[in-house]
């Protein structure tokens, strides 16, 4: 599984999309995401907080908020959709957000969700605010931090997903901000807790993975494909990271299926 960092804010933006043990590194986007966990457990890193959630329990993270997902021995529901479908609960909350992102949903709401896909907008946007509502019913909220930062943030993340497969430098993104490059680096890695240069590897290696996993594309193409300049500075990086060969990742993954 491989979703998009940044979906579009477009109004009638919806998606529900499985996971099986799947990780995804930080990154933002301007919808609402409502992460089920299905079966066992997996964490999920939220503006700076961790949220452990086992079967039956969810996060609902706001726009813009920084995220992270990590699992191993895991199944989970990925719902994602723009806040036009709950515009007057957004209109209300729009300068804020909550205190804890953690969500027990109700035996209701599973159900509804477990129907959802292919349903019309209108019982679509109603599902929505019924989740909403419950969210909203036990939730504490604080005002958001500054916009500017977070503006920035976004568009360091978009330049990394449209330009990973080529020479994505930080001193090419200060030159396309108009910022200075240490002050993106320092605020960079404030925000996301490791450096420009380590995110953007892992980006890569991640694309690496679902290459490996849902493509039969020789192993100097995936890397070549996730910006990888040569084969052994791949094969280098893969194994350091998940202690596994491309090949062995592949192999295993294949297994699963």
């Amino acid at each position: 599984m491989f979703y998009e960092l940044n979906h579009p804010a477009t109004a009638d933006h919806f998606a529900v999309e499985q996971g099986i043990n799947f990780s995804f590194p930080a990154h933002m986007h301007p919808c609402f995401e409502f992460i089920l966990s299905t079966s066992g457990s997996m964490e999920v890193l939220i503006d700076g907080v961790t949220y452990r959630i086992r079967e039956g329990e969810a996060v609902l993270v706001f726009p813009d908020q920084i995220h992270s997902l990590v699992a191993s021995e895991n199944q989970h529901v990925l719902l994602i959709f723009t806040p036009f479908l709950v515009q007057y609960y957004y209109n209300r909350i729009k300068t804020r957000a909550p205190k804890s992102n953690f969500f027990k949903p109700s035996e209701e709401i599973l159900h509804q969700l477990r129907h959802i896909e292919g349903k019309g907008m209108l019982a679509r946007k109603g599902f929505l605010y019924l989740l909403c509502d419950a969210f909203d019913s036990g939730a504490e909220y604080v005002e958001k931090k500054d916009k500017k930062d977070a503006d920035l943030l976004g568009k360091t993340f978009l330049y990394i997903e449209e330009h990973f497969k080529e020479d994505c430098s930080l001193q090419r993104l200060s030159q396309r901000l108009r910022y200075n490059s240490s002050y993106l680096s320092r605020a960079f890695a404030k925000a996301v807790g490791i450096q420009f240069h380590e995110y953007v590897n892992i980006y890569r290696l991640n694309h690496a993975c679902h290459l490996l996993q849902e493509t039969d594309l020789s192993i100097l193409n995936c890397a070549f494909d996730s910006g990888f300049k040569t084969l052994s500075s791949f094969n280098r990086n893969f194994k350091k990271t998940f202690d596994l060969s491309p090949s062995e990742y592949r192999a295993r993954a294949s297994q699963k299926k």
